[in-house]
């Protein structure tokens, strides 16, 4: 089988800090990270806790405004019952009628 290198600049201190880490675990830096690039091609996906912060706040702002659009709906098709007066100034407040004026 072909081998690749990658080479990664890190901080050093955060790099020692693993280090130590692996080291009392009985794992090399190679080993860490094949068993990370084999999860990855295994699940293919990115594991959660690396997808970027701007990803999921982008994720975070998508589902306010579908539940946003889903109570929405209810006023919407004549059934006020789905949110309050009170539930719609606090939507508002939060900037979630922002949100959902961002759709159109």
């Amino acid at each position: 089988m072909a081998q690749a290198t990658i080479n990664v600049r890190i901080d050093a201190g955060l790099k020692a800090r693993v280090d130590d880490v692996f080291r009392s675990e009985g794992v090399s830096t190679t080993q860490a990270v094949k068993r990370l690039w084999e999860e990855i091609a295994r699940n293919r996906r990115v594991p959660e806790f690396i997808t970027s912060p701007a990803r999921q706040a982008e994720d975070e702002r998508k589902q306010r405004q579908r539940g946003l659009l889903d109570r929405l709906a209810g006023i919407a098709g004549g059934n006020a019952t789905r949110i309050t007066d009170d539930e719609l100034a606090q939507l508002y407040s939060d900037g979630m009628a922002e949100d959902y004026l961002s759709l159109k």
